[in-house]
């Protein structure tokens, strides 16, 4: 089994200068135009794939707000109060930072099979993912 590199994910972590927003899918970036980066974060984590019904008024006692927060939840349901949202995988943050590690440990001298290994790739993968740096 392939030992991951990758951050635990936290959405409460302030991540968002380590994101690239606009490689990601845009209705995670809406969610975090709306509710803030935390919240399109920890949405990606709790309800990555799916579909969310977001309330028409963000009640304390409600999911949504006791994940993001009153002023998240407030937020999300001005904007898309009585619709449902489609909610990301976080699949396009964790390959980013995947992507990263590859990158700095190959500056420090791994090999690509050692990287292939780690990450759970191809030695083909690995040297594909970095010719695009």
């Amino acid at each position: 089994m392939a030992t991951s590199l990758l951050p635990e994910f936290k959405p409460e972590a302030d991540l968002e200068p380590e994101i690239d927003w606009s490689a990601l899918p845009s209705s995670l970036t809406e969610i975090k135009e709306v509710a803030g980066a935390p919240a399109a974060l920890a949405l990606a984590a709790h309800y990555g794939g799916s579909s969310l019904y977001v309330p028409r008024t963000a009640k304390l006692g409600h999911p949504l707000t006791q994940l993001l927060g009153r002023e998240a939840a407030a937020a999300l349901a001005a904007s898309f109060g009585g619709d449902r949202i489609d909610i990301p995988k976080r699949d396009a943050i964790l390959r980013q930072f995947r992507f990263r590690n590859i990158q700095a440990a190959r500056e420090k001298g791994a090999t690509i099979t050692a990287l292939a290994t780690q990450h759970g790739l191809s030695r083909r993968r690995v040297l594909q993912l970095l010719a695009q740096a």
